[in-house]
């Protein structure tokens, strides 16, 4: 799956956090992020193949987050045996969230040098 990705994905200064809509449980740790998808880093394995909506934190004190469609594509090891890294594609970026993520890739990745 890794390697069918066409827009490289940007990782992030620092993670933010990532929840399940409908239980409000907190699924992991969102580590890159792209236009297309992202990664999230967590303690146990998700699901692979599931649809879901999920909620990501931008801003604890400001209250600032987004919500996605998404679906979860694959999950693997961590370089970390304790973590597993799943990749999820977006299905549905709301006008108002696709700024949102334009800002992510701006404001909280790191840059590449020229």
């Amino acid at each position: 799956m890794h390697n069918r990705r066409h827009i490289d994905r940007k990782h992030l200064m620092q993670y933010l956090r990532v929840y399940e809509c409908n239980t409000a449980s907190l699924l992991g740790y969102l580590v890159d992020i792209s236009m297309d998808g992202f990664m999230l880093l967590s303690e146990v394995p998700l699901e692979t193949g599931k649809t879901m909506r999920v909620r990501i934190v931008l801003n604890q004190n400001e209250r600032q987050e987004m919500v996605f469609t998404v679906e979860s594509l694959w999950s693997a090891r961590d370089v970390n045996p304790n973590y597993v890294n799943t990749g999820f594609r977006l299905l549905e970026i709301p006008p108002k969230e696709f700024d949102s993520v334009r800002d992510i890739l701006e404001k909280h990745c790191y840059q590449s040098l020229p």
